[in-house]
């Protein structure tokens, strides 16, 4: 009788022990479910200033980013998009070179024309990553919590010759005023056709390498076997330092020292070229005066 006791007791304790290990299980399998530990916050900065474009590409001196990220130029008065988003992947960082659009407001006006640049985290859990979603990959805080974004003013590259500067011996054209972007660039001379459009098939005339930046006086020469005209209107147009060898190697079919650019045409969607008066009906060029001197149109850049 007391062994029958001591079964049905140990019995007891037997199932008790197994009813305990599966609970024990159910709850592991419970932890399965549970949702994995939330992701860091996204991390991020970008460094970019107020600059000269060159060939309506922006430059960001710095971007850092901790995670798969979007950088995101608008323009600033009206927050449309100005580039596609440029993906910058996890752990990257250095300069960075954006292509602006033919969405991008490149008016060229004096006061120059603002973008707004901004970083947002690729986001992991929804959206498709390597594709930027708009609504869905979020902005970037820093550690203020403040959003990662910048304005940044840009101007266009420009030519600008003042009346009565004269044409030298040497056949020099001085321009009291040339802006080039970061590589700095050359100027190129150009005469007319006979309809009195400029003819940029033929060129005449080249200026020395030209620094970056903002310079005073700056002189392109006539070639030696081109004798140019009193009462002749001419004109300029800018060209870019690029491969950086300040070797000016342009050729009409070639690659190397392609024509300035500062945003695009609003009919063909061409770029606009700088030097050739692209903000008005007529091509801005100069005039060579009957005393010797160069008298330039008010503006001979954009």
């Amino acid at each position: 009788m007391k062994s029958m006791i001591n079964f049905e007791k140990y019995s007891r304790y037997f199932f008790a022990l197994v009813l305990s290990a599966g609970l024990a299980s159910c709850s592991d399998d419970d932890d399965a479910g549970v949702d994995p530990e939330p992701m860091p916050d996204p991390t991020g900065s970008i460094t970019a200033s107020d600059q000269t474009l060159s060939g309506n590409t922006l430059i960001l001196e710095d971007a850092t980013v901790g995670q798969d990220s979007w950088i995101v130029v608008t323009n600033t008065d009206d927050q449309s998009m100005a580039a596609d988003p440029y993906l910058i992947e996890d752990d990257e960082d250095g300069e960075v070179r954006i292509q602006l659009n033919q969405d991008a407001n490149l008016t060229g006006n004096v006061d120059g024309d603002d973008f707004d640049v901004s970083l947002y985290s690729d986001n992991p859990n929804q959206g498709t990553m390597g594709t930027y979603d708009e609504g869905i990959d979020e902005p970037v805080a820093d550690s203020m919590g403040a959003d990662v974004t910048q304005t940044v003013n840009t101007t266009a590259p420009s030519i600008y010759g003042d009346d009565d500067q004269m044409v030298t011996e040497e056949g020099d054209v001085t321009f009291s005023n040339v802006n080039t972007g970061t590589t700095g660039g050359y100027i190129g001379l150009y005469g007319e056709n006979e309809d009195g459009t400029p003819n940029y098939d033929e060129q005449i005339g080249v200026s020395e390498y030209i620094e970056p930046g903002a310079q005073t006086d700056v002189t392109a020469r006539f070639n030696e076997d081109y004798n140019y005209q009193t009462g002749q209107t001419y004109y300029p147009r800018l060209y870019t330092d690029s491969p950086a060898d300040q070797q000016y190697t342009y050729t009409p079919d070639g690659t190397e020292d392609m024509p300035e650019t500062y945003g695009y045409d609003t009919t063909t969607g061409e770029d606009r070229f700088v030097g050739n008066s692209a903000n008005t009906a007529t091509p801005g060029g100069f005039t060579v005066g009957n005393t010797g001197t160069v008298g330039a149109g008010a503006d001979a850049g954009m």
